[in-house]
């Protein structure tokens, strides 16, 4: 219908998570072979990597839970974003444990 925007197919969803997960774990690994190479490591890689791979899990789990972190999931229950934001949270912390346990960043 005219005016109705389409929503993404879990198909779709599915292959965008995987994605997600696939590119976080190479960013993940870039910075690490970048680390062992030169000694040096990237602040963004490994803060946002966890929260790529998180967030690509979590929609590999049920694409319900990558759409309700978006705009094309706002007629899904309250628990669909819960969950996708305590992925999300995950992710950020996992990220900050690289940077200052794993990688000392700063010394």
């Amino acid at each position: 219908m005219p005016g109705e925007e389409l929503r993404p197919s879990d198909k779709s969803l599915r292959l965008l998570s995987g994605a997600l997960f696939g590119g976080g774990l190479l960013m993940l690994g870039a910075n690490h072979a970048q680390s062992v190479m030169s000694n040096e490591v990237y602040p963004a890689a490994l803060v946002l990597g966890p929260i790529v791979v998180m967030l690509g899990l979590a929609g590999l789990i049920s694409p319900n839970l990558l759409r309700s972190a978006g705009k094309h999931g706002k007629h899904l229950p309250l628990h669909y974003k819960l969950i996708a934001a305590a992925f999300g949270v995950a992710g950020l912390l996992l990220g900050l444990l690289l940077a200052f346990v794993v990688y000392p960043m700063g010394r």
